[in-house]
């Protein structure tokens, strides 16, 4: 493979992993160090007095600044000097437009959210969230993302099933036309959008 050739596909990977970043929404709790970062002078004076923040959170989620995600944001001074940081209610990621992209709604069940992505025209693409549920006759967490129709976003296309147990995968996924997962694919199905 000549230069000229090597150069092309290194760009055409670079595009793709920066296109990739732009489009997966982030999630609201994947850095103390970005909230750390946005405190106030008020803020930090504030918690060095032993005192609870509660705010609203803005930061870019993007690396050009143009695609925002914000919501409420509580933090607590420990007793050991280190901060705990703990995103709650409910989160959107906004477009540079101000179109909301997608949003997450925090259940109170440790760190776990309702996560919606939207299509551009506002209507819903997918829904990600999680249910009690028992598997072999043990409690385990059973995560559901539902897949709606590009052509009828009102109704469910299919949903992946995958159920966890202390942050463990258990068994192969599965699909189903419904989210209660009684009406499961058939044998050979492809997942085609």
């Amino acid at each position: 493979m000549n230069e000229w050739m090597a150069g092309l596909i290194g760009g055409l990977v670079a595009g793709g992993v920066i296109m990739l970043l732009q489009v997966l929404p982030a999630s609201p709790g994947r850095s103390d160090g970005t909230y750390r970062r946005h405190l106030t002078h008020a803020e930090k004076v504030q918690l060095q007095a032993g005192q609870t923040v509660t705010k609203t959170h803005r930061t870019a989620s993007d690396i050009w600044g143009k695609n925002h995600y914000e919501g409420p944001l509580r933090i607590e001074p420990l007793p050991n000097g280190k901060l705990r940081f703990t995103p709650y209610g409910k989160w959107q990621q906004t477009e540079s437009d101000g179109r909301v992209f997608s949003t997450w709604e925090y259940t109170g069940v440790a760190d776990e959210t309702i996560n919606r992505v939207y299509h551009p025209n506002g209507a819903p693409d997918i829904v990600l969230y999680w249910v009690p549920a028992l598997l072999e006759g043990d409690s385990v967490r059973e995560e559901r993302v539902v897949y709606f129709k590009l052509d009828s976003p009102q109704d469910t296309a299919f949903v992946q099933h995958a159920y966890y147990k202390n942050g463990k995968h258990l068994k192969k996924d599965f699909w189903s036309y419904d989210a209660r997962g009684n009406r499961p694919v058939p044998a050979g199905w492809k997942f085609v959008r």
